[in-house]
């Protein structure tokens, strides 16, 4: 808002936001160069002199409005594209900057905070959050239930292992008393 609490014209802001821009990004520093200056200061005597000049002809000539009219519509159509180009000039540019300085970022800065950080978290991982993590799986009723599961199927296979075993090495003690004591098998 202006100092009267009128909300400023939009070329006004539009300037003001340019020359914001400008210095944030480091483009300008300082005050406004004199050429930079001189441009502004030529646009806006501009405007106020092309005002004047529609009046005057609207005055003097009937026709001379139309012409004014025109040159002036052409001026604005060049101004709008000049404007449109002037913007995605700025965008690509802040699209680049934005990219240069993410590439900088993950080639020179996010490497050395990983090697900083990566002691310090598995201390921190070894040290408080594996202990908590084996205490709930410990705790935990469905893990309890899978191991006694896997327990009584080892139980189970150990248990027809030695089964198995022992019913051959049965075999070959019978086997070799028969051999001993000449025995045939079933008498």
């Amino acid at each position: 808002m202006t100092s009267n609490g009128e909300r400023p014209p939009a070329r006004r802001l539009l300037l003001g936001a340019a020359v914001l821009a400008g210095e944030k990004l480091h483009l300008t520093e300082g005050p406004p160069s004199r050429p930079m200056a001189l441009l502004v200061g030529l646009a806006a005597r501009g405007r106020e002199i092309a005002a004047q000049a529609v009046t005057r002809a609207a005055k003097a000539m009937p026709r001379a409005p139309q012409f004014v009219r025109g040159f002036l519509d052409e001026t604005g159509r060049k101004g709008a594209r000049t404007i449109h180009i002037g913007r995605h000039d700025a965008a690509v540019w802040l699209k680049t900057s934005m990219d240069d300085g993410l590439a900088w970022a993950e080639r020179s800065v996010i490497p050395k905070v990983i090697d900083d950080m990566t002691p310090k978290l598995m201390s921190t991982i070894r040290q408080t959050i594996l202990p908590q993590v084996i205490d709930d799986l410990a705790k935990d009723d469905r893990i309890r239930s899978m191991i006694s599961e896997q327990s009584q199927g080892m139980v189970s296979d150990a248990t027809g292992e030695l089964r198995e075993s022992s019913a051959k090495a049965d075999d070959r003690v019978e086997s070799a008393f028969r051999r001993v004591f000449n025995l045939t098998p079933g008498g």
